[in-house]
């Protein structure tokens, strides 16, 4: 015979709801450390040129979720607000990359500086249409803020394809 127990709301020695229960099914977890949150998603919200030669923030301004509200879909940046370890995903596909040999980059930068990058030098068959991809772990202060830029050396200004390419963002459970 199994044993059951039941229970609306667990609480820690100072009376903290840390789970509780509606009675339905839904389960509340109270204590943030235990939250994948924040969390945000953004998007292009169409097709962006980057021109030749130099670092150019990316323009996520469709955001397609912010529990926190904590990006900013107007500086293309996200501020965490809260202290902890985040998980950080850009991803790109570059559209139609007519030039070998040449270099193809996707950077975070944290506070305004460069912090991390990947890159493609552009060897594949001309009319390419290669992705870059970073994710990182990194500690952020609670006013730390995160942006995407990207860089390429081909010559020309070359497109990021809209539907291929995100930004995202969401603290690590138990961070």
């Amino acid at each position: 015979m199994a044993s059951i127990i039941r229970v609306d709301d667990l609480q820690d020695s100072g009376g903290n709801s840390y789970l509780s229960s509606n009675g339905s099914g839904t389960v509340t977890v109270g204590n943030s450390a235990l939250k994948n949150t924040p969390s945000f998603s953004a998007k292009l919200s169409g097709d962006q040129t980057i021109s030749s030669g130099s670092y150019t923030k990316i323009s996520f301004a469709s955001e397609e979720w912010d529990t926190d509200s904590t990006y900013d879909a107007s500086s293309y940046r996200w501020t965490p607000a809260l202290v902890g370890k985040y998980n950080v995903k850009i991803l790109i596909m570059w559209n139609n990359v007519t030039a070998q040999n040449q270099k193809l980059q996707l950077a975070i930068y944290k506070n305004g500086s460069f912090y991390a990058d990947v890159e493609n030098i552009g060897s594949s068959a001309t009319g390419a249409d290669p992705t870059l991809m970073i994710s990182l772990d990194l500690s952020l202060s609670a006013t730390d803020y995160i942006e995407a830029y990207a860089y390429q050396s081909t010559g020309s200004g070359i497109e990021i394809v809209a539907n291929y390419s995100w930004f995202q963002g969401q603290k690590l459970i138990g961070a």
